[in-house]
């Protein structure tokens, strides 16, 4: 996959593709008035941004509808290009290898690392925790198949289900996020 299909371009519609917050866009009922709030938009407790969607920030920086920033950095010189690098397998690659389920598609990756971030914040039993520096390392349990090990030692051991997310971060910079 070139650059250009993976980093959100600043005519994609990932550009003007806002999370979908309560309050924004919703008919308001002025403050005195008697009247009940439109039928048509009723928000529940479950109501949440539409997880995997991007925003740009400028300076190639791109916000998750969690609040994650993803921007220049790594060898892939892009955070997300980096992150997509998890899409697929790369079975030559020594050691163990992470792949997100996703089909490759970049919201559905960037969606379940918005849940995982969500989960870490909210933290729990589910929820392992740890300072390295200036980074943060959460390793999540997502209780369900999220991908699975690949590279050299997940195809020898043949390539088992991954349950858990890591995200490394600095502040809420992405440095990198893949399935163990």
């Amino acid at each position: 996959m070139s650059l250009k299909e993976q980093l959100p371009s600043s005519n994609s519609e990932n550009k003007s593709t806002m999370p979908d917050l309560p309050g924004l866009g919703e008919k308001q009922t002025p403050a005195k008035s008697s009247r009940p709030p439109p039928a048509e938009k009723v928000s529940d407790s479950k109501s949440q941004p539409d997880l995997g969607q991007l925003r740009d920030l400028g300076g190639k920086v791109w916000e998750s509808a969690a609040g994650l920033k993803y921007g220049p950095g790594s060898q892939e010189k892009h955070r997300l290009l980096h992150v997509m690098k998890h899409a697929e397998d790369q079975p030559d690659r020594p050691g163990k290898h992470g792949v997100f389920d996703g089909d490759g598609v970049r919201k559905n990756i960037l969606a379940l690392i918005d849940e995982a971030y969500l989960k870490a914040l909210a933290g729990g039993k589910t929820v392992n925790k740890k300072k390295e520096g200036t980074r943060v390392v959460y390793t999540v349990d997502m209780k369900r198949p999220i991908g699975y090990v690949g590279g050299r030692v997940g195809n020898q051991q043949g390539n088992p289900k991954a349950y858990r997310i890591r995200i490394v971060l600095e502040g809420t910079d992405v440095i990198s996020a893949f399935p163990l």
